[in-house]
């Protein structure tokens, strides 16, 4: 469930996601699909020390008709209730796979193919709330979805699922199970992951370095001694100056 498995996927700049209503009859009322959301994008920006993250912002998508999946410059949240369908499917032959409990779609920039990281400005997720609710209930759905939330909006920060056959990760690896990024967030017996993991920030803040130059003890000792020598050769230079001027009178 997630983001297309490109090589190396980064965020290019500030988002702001789009949250629109949830269905008529959906269990989630709007306000707290919206505060799901925040805390979904909260978890990895409140959680991320010493990233440079470009900034996720949450706001409600204002029009009566349901935000349109698609390239448009908009990044919107669907939770879809009843029909597990793309926008423009015509029968349910072009309905999504009725096992993903979410996905997530990334817009890459049309310079992306000749760069080795593929940057992008856009993403939508539609999360299968029918889905969400056939899980085994060994917790709250809103716990289910916020968990599905905090893995999608992983993939809007392009990072990948925490395990697959193409990365040799096991996905029974302890790790790898205990991730945000772990491909099925809802998986029967696993403990819901809500709050991404420190691998997941590991990996996070290697994508996002942060920007501030460190200097080491050693290079800040040199770079002090180089100032005493600066100074030492500009106060010789002014006192010897002085000394020529004398000599002439």
């Amino acid at each position: 469930m997630g983001a297309a498995e490109l090589k190396e996927l980064k965020l290019g700049s500030d988002l702001v996601l789009y949250v629109s209503a949830p269905p008529h009859g959906s269990p989630l009322s709007s306000a707290a699909w919206v505060e799901l959301t925040e805390r979904a994008v909260a978890a990895w920006q409140d959680n991320c020390e010493k990233c440079a993250l470009p900034a996720v912002a949450v706001e409600i998508w204002g029009e009566r008709e349901p935000a349109p999946v698609r390239q448009d410059g908009l990044s919107v949240v669907r939770l879809r209730s009843g029909s597990w369908c793309p926008d423009k499917a015509q029968d349910q032959v072009e309905c999504y796979d009725p096992a993903r409990r979410a996905i997530t779609r990334i817009y890459p920039d049309a310079a992306a193919a000749t760069s080795a990281i593929t940057s992008f400005r856009e993403a939508d997720i539609e999360i299968n709330l029918i889905g969400l609710e056939q899980d085994a209930a060994h917790s709250p759905l809103s716990d289910r979805v916020l968990a599905t939330l905090i893995h999608e909006v992983g993939h809007v920060w392009g990072l990948a699922h925490s395990c697959a056959a193409s990365l040799d990760v096991s996905c029974q690896d302890a790790t790898a199970r205990g991730s945000a990024m772990y491909p099925d967030a809802t998986e029967s017996g696993r403990a819901l992951v809500l709050v991404p993991s420190s691998a997941d920030l590991v990996a996070l803040r290697a994508k996002y370095p942060h920007l501030k130059a460190e200097l080491s003890s050693r290079a800040l000792m040199a770079l002090m001694a180089l100032m005493v020598m600066v100074a030492t050769f500009k106060r010789r230079s002014k006192v010897h100056a002085t000394h020529v001027r004398q000599g002439r009178k």
